[in-house]
């Protein structure tokens, strides 16, 4: 943190692929190139390569790499305060693969996101930004082998520091709507709460169902937002018609259980039966140990 202590407001780049996904040795030959001519200060969190990975930075992250942008660049080798990086006064670009948690921590700390998805869900989510919140700047098309223009990446990065996209200042505001959201009786906590009151309405409550449903069903929460007084009474009928199907059937199941019960126990009863006819014999003398009848018994028994 000591090292963006001493870079100006906004002036840094942040760049991190989060824990899982790896660079191919060409993607990081081109983003490397083009933090190095972009002339933009920069914060590069790698992932360490792991033994047997084909992908590596050893070749492209050289010691003589890191010389040559030292003063405008620090490269993190495995983990990174990510969030504190992001919140810092002199960080308000973020190079992103889009994972879910990345996105959340960009928002809440206000940077511009730069879209780079690598697999996944990741790919909606670099959509979501670019073109339905319009907060966010394609960088790569993104995925496993598709390797960036390093000149064009170049620009992006620059133009995303010194120039003035307007997806920064929208940004700005979906960031205030978030912390707004966020608040105390803000929508994030109402929708929560109405959630956990779904959730105990389709919860039986001590085995009455049809009473713990009639109950809640007439609120305004769910499928029954909107409803007239007739269309919330014949929904309930509905779903209670529905529950007494599922009490007849859970019925017929038990029936069904206590006459596999009564049988097996029938079954038992002969067994035990056939167990002491055998026991007797041997009692008596009339069956030796090791007879052939000692022998049909041992396998009866197992």
């Amino acid at each position: 943190m000591t090292w963006l202590d001493d870079k100006a407001d906004d002036s840094v780049v942040y760049v991190s692929f989060g824990s899982r996904a790896m660079l191919t040795r060409q993607q990081a030959d081109a983003l490397a190139t083009a933090l190095e001519c972009s002339g933009v200060n920069f914060v590069w969190c790698l992932r360490i390569q792991e033994e047997g990975h084909v992908a590596g930075y050893k070749d492209v992250i050289t010691k003589e790499y890191e010389n040559r942008v030292a003063n405008r660049g620090l490269i993190i080798k495995g983990w990174a305060p990510q969030v504190a990086i992001l919140r810092h006064r002199a960080v308000s670009v973020f190079l992103t693969h889009c994972g879910w948690n990345s996105i959340l921590e960009g928002i809440s700390s206000k940077v511009l996101m730069l879209t780079w998805p690598m697999g996944a869900d990741q790919f909606i989510s670099a959509e979501l930004l670019v073109n339905e919140l319009n907060v966010g700047i394609r960088a790569c098309e993104g995925g496993c082998q598709v390797v960036p223009d390093s000149v064009e990446l170049a620009h992006i990065l620059s133009e995303s520091i010194t120039g003035a996209p307007p997806q920064k200042e929208r940004m700005s505001k979906l960031h205030d709507s978030v912390l707004e959201a966020l608040q105390k009786g803000g929508s994030s906590s109402q929708d929560l709460d109405a959630f956990v009151k779904q959730i105990r309405i389709c919860q039986p409550s001590g085995g009455d169902s049809n009473v713990t449903f009639e109950k809640e069903s007439g609120q305004n929460l769910g499928g029954c937002e909107g409803l007239g007084t007739s269309e919330k009474a014949s929904n309930t009928a509905e779903n209670s018609s529905n529950i007494s199907v599922l009490t007849a059937v859970t019925t017929d199941d038990s029936s069904n259980s206590s006459s596999e019960s009564n049988s097996s126990e029938s079954s038992s009863s002969i067994n035990n039966s056939s167990d002491s006819e055998h026991e007797e014999l041997f009692e008596e003398g009339e069956a030796d140990y090791g007879s052939d009848t000692h022998k049909e018994y041992m396998a009866f028994r197992a």
